[in-house]
């Protein structure tokens, strides 16, 4: 798909917000799109205003109406029709959403890898794994396409159990982990 296509409803099914591509070059502010002439599109479609609600008269929940008003000014960066489907409000209390997902790995971080030590040490569990270990906590990325089911028997993971996983199904599926995720082993 081209960088510069327009906005459109149709989202794709995703987890956190998308890098949206602006209707039109007249809203892009990036320094690099304006130093290139448009040769490089930059960061603006990352950078449209938060949703913090479903109200799209309130730019969902980044401007306040203005008196007497029943729509909020046009944020600088137009935000998507479906925009408001990923707001804070929409996500909270959902444990499939994006906003759960980051809780539950700040409180594991609170909870298991604040307390580590701080020197680190890189282990070879095999091909598309990135392994890590701080103290007792092994952090294990599959960056490969496919589920990687792991030696539990290897001598950094045979005593250890999952405390959080990017992926709800890794904490009951022992060692298996899906394709771009993240389980966290600790003893």
């Amino acid at each position: 798909m081209d960088d510069r296509s327009i906005l459109t409803d149709q989202m794709v099914e995703q987890r956190g917000l998308a890098h949206v591509r602006a209707a039109d070059d007249g809203h892009r502010e990036d320094p690099i799109f304006l130093i290139t002439e448009g040769e490089r599109l930059g960061r603006d479609g990352c950078r449209i205003p938060l949703p913090w609600d479903d109200d799209p008269s309130t730019a969902y929940g980044f401007s306040e109406l203005p008196p007497g008003a029943n729509q909020a000014p046009e944020p600088w960066l137009p935000q998507p029709g479906w925009w408001g489907s990923l707001a804070m409000t929409e996500q909270d209390g959902d444990e499939a959403s994006t906003l759960e997902l980051y809780r539950a790995a700040a409180a594991a971080r609170r909870e298991y890898a604040v307390t580590q030590v701080m020197a680190a040490s890189v282990l070879d569990l095999g091909p598309d794994l990135i392994a890590v270990s701080r103290g007792d906590l092994v952090a294990v990325m599959n960056i490969g396409r496919e589920p990687i089911a792991l030696d539990l028997d290897h001598p950094m993971l045979s005593i250890t159990q999952p405390v959080f996983a990017s992926e709800p199904a890794e904490m009951h599926t022992p060692g298996v982990i899906p394709p771009d995720s993240t389980i966290w082993f600790t003893s």
